[in-house]
């Protein structure tokens, strides 16, 4: 959709809509008054609200392609511009992937996680040139070794690294000056586990410098340079490495709320959705208990325990099945194998 102009379109790949909904954006001014651009730059008076009735989420990432004006390029380089995404009530802004499309006609691709409101702003120095990984690789494991080539004056530099729609953990660091950092791969069940990385989810990872010699928690947003910013994906995973433990398949349980238990010979999985229902293809049929869990805090480790304040029936037939939980911009994956089992 464009609208009329505005010098800008908005662009939804196939399956970026998770339900339909009416898509509006329109052309606002700027950013809040009072409100700082990332880095010391400046806002250049053109900014974007994207609205959906009903509300919607994203499930891929979409864009907004901006044609610049002569007026805003003149003695600017196109690849400092950035778009960033307003927080709520007016802040804080979060610089977001901006590539450029076309030199020639000065167009830039602004990426969209979730419909909001965008702003434009021209960052007055580029970031540290990133190493790797490269831009939009998928890795081979869920974590890997970032890489970037910090100023020779940098005295601290800043990291994120932000799961698609914010729709998981991630990373914000603030220290003294390195040109490396590891995000580490999930290890489900060691003495130090790390529960961090989730699979098929895209990543964007930024970092900016600084030259400023005061503690981190002192520094103010014009201390600080521009961001550089790449993605990245982590592998997918299927259900197909989950085993279950207990109970045996097709034995009697010797409670109403029993505790259902798995082992997943992937370590690097550790979050999960479970299923169980009277009815054997899960549907309307019987009541459905449906739950996320977090293998690595439950008791014992990845299990789900029927609430006691919704017992199962005495004497009836059970079956449950989990997966690997898949969110943000991932494709869901396939269940594990059903298990049977019956009440007292």
């Amino acid at each position: 959709m464009e609208e009329a102009g505005s010098g800008a379109a908005l662009v939804f790949p196939l399956g970026a809509l998770a339900a339909s909904a009416s898509i509006t954006m329109r052309q606002v001014p700027s950013a809040p008054e009072g409100l700082a651009a990332p880095g010391g730059g400046g806002f250049i008076g053109r900014g974007f609200e994207i609205t959906a009735i009903p509300a919607v989420v994203l499930r891929r990432a979409a864009w907004i392609n901006v044609s610049l004006t002569d007026a805003e390029l003149v003695g600017r380089t196109l690849r400092l511009f950035r778009g960033a995404v307003l927080g709520p009530f007016g802040g804080p802004v979060e610089p977001v992937v901006t590539r450029v499309v076309d030199v020639q006609r000065g167009v830039l691709q602004v990426v969209v996680q979730h419909l909001s409101s965008f702003v434009l702003y021209y960052q007055q120095s580029p970031g540290p040139p990133l190493l790797a990984p490269s831009d939009g690789v998928t890795l081979n494991v869920p974590g890997t070794t970032l890489l970037w080539e910090p100023p020779a004056d940098a005295t601290q530099y800043q990291l994120q690294v932000v799961p698609f729609a914010g729709d998981g953990p991630g990373i914000d660091v603030v220290r003294d000056i390195e040109a490396v950092f590891v995000v580490p791969v999930p290890d489900f069940g060691e003495a130090e586990p790390n529960y961090l990385m989730l699979p098929d989810l895209g990543y964007v990872w930024r970092v900016r410098t600084t030259t400023a010699t005061k503690g981190g928690r002192d520094l103010v947003e014009t201390d600080w340079g521009g961001w550089s910013i790449a993605t990245f994906r982590t592998p997918s995973v299927t259900a197909g490495t989950i085993v279950r433990a207990a109970p045996g398949d097709n034995v009697i349980v010797d409670s109403l709320t029993p505790t259902l238990t798995w082992a997943n010979l992937n370590k690097a999985v550790f979050y999960y959705e479970v299923q169980v229902s009277a009815d054997p293809s899960f549907g309307t049929d019987a009541f459905l208990y449906w739950e996320l869990r977090h293998g690595g805090v439950t008791t014992p480790p990845n299990s789900y325990s029927i609430p006691p304040a919704f017992p199962l029936q005495p004497g009836g037939q059970y079956h449950w099945r989990v997966r690997p939980r898949v969110q943000g911009d991932g494709a869901e994956t396939g269940w594990s194998q059903v298990s049977t089992f019956w009440t007292p």
